[in-house]
């Protein structure tokens, strides 16, 4: 089963899902150390840009057994590179059919990112080739040599399908990002190209009045 089929398993797509919950009006799941895990959560979709400053990575809960998947604190997302050890859990409420996501502080940085549930450093993982586990061996991802799309727009699901991303954090806020127009691109390198057009613009103009 695909992932974006699976994300619609039970007939819910991300803003069926919100409507569900408000009509059924969700019990908040008690966060006891009896009852709260981590277990259920699986990779549904990766991001990076080219240089690697820009990235997420968004989880699911798909078993109708995960109403109370929060226990994050002191759990580990490795890549072949880095070890992030989540700082905190989950609020205290029902984690079925819910998202969490993982993201850099640059993706957090842009206009219509949807807020990271927890921050990871730049360049967390390779986008050329890499390994992403979630507490070792619950779930792992392989990034295909080559297969990752860094152009700015493109992400990868879990499928391997490299579909327009599509971001959604534990509070349901799904967004897009773009940097397809500048791939991997830093701030003031954009800053510095505006200028140096603009600079450009105003010595055609003076030559023209000459």
């Amino acid at each position: 089963m695909s992932s974006r089929i699976a994300r619609r398993s039970l007939g819910l797509g991300r803003l069926g899902t919100l409507a569900a919950y408000a009509l059924a009006g969700v019990v908040v799941v008690s966060a006891s150390a009896a009852n709260a895990k981590s277990h259920l959560w699986r990779f549904t979709e990766f991001f990076s840009n080219a240089s690697g400053n820009v990235q997420f990575v968004e989880m699911f809960v798909f078993n109708p057994a995960g109403t109370a998947e929060i226990q994050f604190l002191g759990k580990h997302l490795t890549s072949n590179a880095h070890d992030y050890v989540f700082p905190n859990n989950l609020p205290a409420e029902n984690t079925f059919h819910r998202w969490v996501l993982i993201a850099t502080q640059d993706f957090a940085d842009l206009p219509g990112a949807p807020a990271p549930d927890f921050v990871i450093p730049a360049n967390f993982f390779d986008p050329a080739s890499d390994e992403i586990h979630y507490r070792d061996t619950i779930d792992i991802f392989t990034v295909p040599s080559g297969g990752m799309p860094t152009d700015g727009l493109h992400s990868i699901l879990t499928d391997l399908s490299t579909p327009v991303n599509t971001p959604t954090n534990f509070a349901g806020v799904q967004g897009t990002v773009n940097l397809s127009s500048i791939p991997g691109l830093p701030l003031w390198g954009l800053c510095a190209a505006l200028v140096a057009l603009s600079s450009l613009g105003i010595a055609v103009h003076h030559r023209r009045q000459a």
